[in-house]
C-alpha cells in the first residue's frame, strides 16, 4: 500500500521520484494491483488524480509492465491498455535529469492529453476532497492537480494552484504538493518625521507620498506567465499619475516603471500592472527573492475627511495563481491578497474672537495663517485650505474674518506644523490690534489607525478653549482690548489763559505801529 501526503507548500523533486525508475523492469515482487491511499490536507485544496499509464510496480517503486492509461496521448491506432513503446520510457527516463520542476513537467506533458484532465468521471481515477482524504487506485503512473476553480473562494484567503505532480504509485512514497502566494504591504510618509509608517497627517492639498510593496511566491520559479497587477483604492485623496515609480527590492532600486501601466479610468481606484513578468525585459530576471516596490503620491482633496475615521488607502495584489498556464498566458487564473491599508488624516483650527473684559465675541477682526514655510493659508467659501502663496496682499481668500455668532474655521491642517495667526485688523468698536502673532501646533495621537486625543499649544495672550478629536478640531480663544483715552489736565482756566495771552500780544502789536507812526512825524 502507498500512501501519498498532500499538503500545502513549495513542490520539490515530485517529477524526479517518479521518472527515475519509470524504464526499469522489476525483478523483485511486483505488486500488479497495488492499492494507493492518498491523505488530503484540510487546506481548502481539491485534488484530481489522473492515470498516465498502467503498470507493475515492485517494491523499490519501479515501473514495469507499462500500458497507457486514461489520460495517456495516443496517436495513430493507439488506444488505452497498449503497450507503452520502450522509446517513449527512454524518453521519459531522460527528463529525470532537467533542471527544474517545470522542465520536467514540460517533457511529461508531451505523453498526456491534457484536454482529458476535465474533471469528468470518465478520465478521473480519484478525488480528494475536503471530506474525504483517501483514494485508491491501481498501480501506475500518476498526474495529480488541483481542480480547475477548486480554490476561487477559500474562505477569502488567498491562494494558488499545485503545479501538476507526477509520480509512480505502487510501493510508499509521501508527496507533498505545496503552492504559494505574494503579499502586499501599503506605507504613508509622515512628512515631519520621513518615516515610512501606518498612519500621517497632512494639509488638504499636500502631496502625501505612498508605498506598496509586493513580494513573488516562493514557486515563481515553476511559472511561465505571471500577472501581477497592484489595486489601490482610496477616498478624500487625487492620485497623481506622473509620480509613480517602480522598483526591485528598494526605492532606489533597479527602476522597472516601464514594464507597468497605470490605469486611472475608474474613480477613487488606480492599477498598476504588468500583464506578464515572465515576458518583459525589464523583469525576466526576477526571482522569489525579490520584491517590488511602487512608490507615488496623492493629496487630500476638498472632500477628505476631517478628524475620525480618517482617509483610509487600501491595496490589494492581483496575481497569477497557476503555475500550469502556458507561457502564451491562455487560461490564466489570477486571485486577489488581503488588503493591507493606511490612513491620512488632516485637522481644523476654530477660532473666536473676544473682548478681554466682557467675554463677548467680536466681528470684523481680521486674520491670516501663516505655517513653517512663511506662506499664508488661502482658503474656498467652505473655510478649506486651498493652497499655501507667497503674500495675503490683495488676496481676499486669505483674509479671515471674525463673526458675532460663530469661531473663525480653518481646515484641513497637518498636526505636525506649526501656524501663526496673525491679525492684520483689530474688530470694530475701538479695540487695539495685536502687535504679536499667536503661534499655534495641533498635537494628535493615533491608535489603532484612529485618532484617540488631541490638544494644542497656544502663544499667549490666545488660550486653548476646547478640543475635539472625534472631528480633529481644537478651538482658540483671541482676546482683544479697547483703546484707552490718555489723561488731560486744564480746563476753562487753561483757555481763559490763553485768550488773555492773545489779547496781550494784539495790544503790544497795535502800540508798535502808532509808536513807528510818531517817529516819522
Amino acid at each position: 500500500m502507498i500512501t501519498m501526503r498532500m499538503k500545502k507548500g513549495i513542490i520539490k523533486e515530485i517529477v524526479t521520484l517518479g521518472l527515475a525508475v519509470v524504464t526499469t523492469l522489476s525483478m523483485g515482487i511486483v505488486a500488479s494491483a497495488a492499492d494507493v491511499t492518498i491523505k488530503g490536507p484540510k487546506n481548502g485544496h481539491t485534488y484530481e488524480v489522473y492515470q498516465i499509464f498502467t503498470g507493475d510496480v515492485d517494491s523499490t517503486n519501479k515501473l514495469s509492465n507499462a500500458k497507457y492509461g486514461t489520460v495517456a496521448k495516443l496517436t495513430g491506432s493507439e488506444k488505452v491498455g497498449d503497450a507503452v513503446p520502450s522509446e517513449t520510457l527512454n524518453n521519459l527516463a531522460g527528463v529525470a535529469s532537467a533542471s527544474s520542476d517545470r522542465a520536467k513537467l514540460e517533457e511529461i506533458l508531451k505523453y498526456v492529453d491534457e484536454s482529458k484532465l476535465d474533471g469528468t468521471t470518465d478520465n478521473l481515477a480519484a478525488t480528494i476532497t475536503n471530506d474525504k482524504f483517501t483514494a485508491t487506485v491501481p498501480s501506475g503512473y500518476y498526474l495529480i492537480k488541483d481542480k480547475e476553480n477548486s480554490i476561487l473562494d477559500n474562505n477569502n484567503k488567498a491562494e494558488a494552484y499545485t503545479l501538476y505532480l507526477v509520480a509512480v504509485a505502487g510501493t510508499t512514497i509521501t508527496i507533498s504538493p505545496k503552492s504559494d502566494v505574494p503579499t502586499v504591504e501599503k506605507h504613508v510618509k509622515e512628512d515631519s518625521t520621513d518615516i515610512w509608517g501606518k498612519d500621517a497627517d497632512a494639509e488638504l492639498n499636500q502631496k502625501v507620498e505612498f508605498k506598496l510593496t509586493g513580494t513573488l511566491p516562493t514557486d515563481y520559479a515553476n511559472y511561465e506567465y505571471y500577472t501581477y497587477e497592484f489595486e489601490d483604492t482610496f477616498t478624500g485623496m487625487d492620485f497623481d499619475s506622473t509620480s509613480v515609480k517602480v522598483t526591485i527590492d528598494s526605492e532606489d532600486g533597479t527602476d522597472i516603471t516601464s514594464a507597468f501601466t497605470v490605469d486611472t479610468s475608474v474613480t477613487g481606484k488606480v492599477t498598476i500592472t504588468c500583464t506578464n513578468l515572465k515576458d518583459n525585459a525589464a523583469t525576466t530576471g526576477l526571482t522569489k527573492d525579490n520584491k517590488i516596490i511602487v512608490t507615488y503620491k496623492a493629496s487630500l482633496n476638498d472632500a477628505a475627511v476631517i478628524g475620525n475615521p480618517g482617509n483610509p488607502n487600501k491595496v490589494d495584489l492581483v496575481y497569477s495563481n497557476n503555475p500550469n498556464v502556458k507561457a502564451d498566458g491562455t487560461k490564466n487564473t489570477t486571485d486577489k491578497t488581503p488588503e493591507d491599508k493606511v490612513v491620512v488624516f488632516t485637522y481644523e483650527i476654530d477660532v473666536n474672537k473676544y473682548d478681554s473684559n466682557t467675554k463677548t465675541q467680536l466681528a470684523d477682526a481680521e486674520f491670516v495663517l501663516i505655517n513653517s514655510a512663511g506662506k499664508y493659508a488661502k482658503l474656498d467659501a467652505n473655510n478649506k485650505v486651498t493652497e499655501w502663496v507667497a503674500s495675503y496682499e490683495g488676496v481676499t481668500e486669505c483674509v479671515l474674518t471674525s463673526s458675532a455668532t460663530e469661531a473663525i474655521k480653518i481646515i484641513g491642517l497637518d498636526a505636525k506644523d506649526e501656524y501663526k495667526l496673525k491679525e492684520i485688523k483689530a474688530p470694530t468698536g475701538g479695540y487695539q490690534q495685536l502687535t504679536k502673532d499667536i503661534t499655534i501646533k495641533i498635537d494628535a495621537t493615533i491608535t489603532d489607525a484612529a485618532i484617540t486625543a488631541i490638544t494644542a499649544t497656544v502663544d499667549t495672550p490666545a488660550s486653548l478653549e476646547s478640543t475635539d478629536y472625534t472631528n480633529g478640531k481644537v478651538t482658540v480663544k483671541v482676546p482683544n482690548t479697547k483703546k484707552s483715552n490718555l489723561p488731560t489736565t486744564g480746563g476753562m482756566g487753561t483757555k481763559m489763559f490763553y485768550i488773555g495771552g492773545a489779547v496781550l500780544m494784539a495790544v503790544a502789536a497795535i502800540a508798535l505801529v502808532v509808536k513807528k507812526k510818531l517817529n516819522r512825524i
